[in-house]
């Protein structure tokens, strides 16, 4: 049960969630898209992707991330001033160190985050 729920949310600690710089948007005009790669398909991720950077949003995981994050069109963060950034980086370089240190083959690798 803990793995299967680890392949859908990334245990506490390796989510950038927990940092309170990142969201999960949706469509209100297409919410089956919600939380899916369909989500790249509709005139809100249009938007986001023309936009979003006006506003200090980045999308967290685009395809072929060098973190190796499963894309997920859907999850933002937000890189709009130095103590966010930092925030942001201190955790992804704290969470990539401690999965590299980590000898437990069934602690979650945090491959997919929500």
């Amino acid at each position: 049960m803990a793995t299967e729920r680890a392949e859908v949310s990334a245990p506490p600690g390796y989510s950038e969630h927990h940092t309170g710089y990142a969201i999960d948007l949706g469509d209100a005009n297409d919410p089956e898209t919600d939380l899916s790669v369909d989500f790249e398909r509709t005139e809100g991720f249009q938007w986001l992707e023309a936009n979003a950077a006006y506003f200090s949003f980045e999308l967290s995981f685009p395809p072929n991330n060098e973190q190796g994050i499963a894309y997920e069109p859907w999850h933002w963060r937000f890189v709009g001033d130095q103590d966010s950034l930092e925030t942001f980086y201190r955790a992804r370089s704290n969470g990539d160190r401690d999965r590299r240190n980590s000898s437990d083959s069934t602690r979650p690798t945090g491959k997919t985050q929500r």
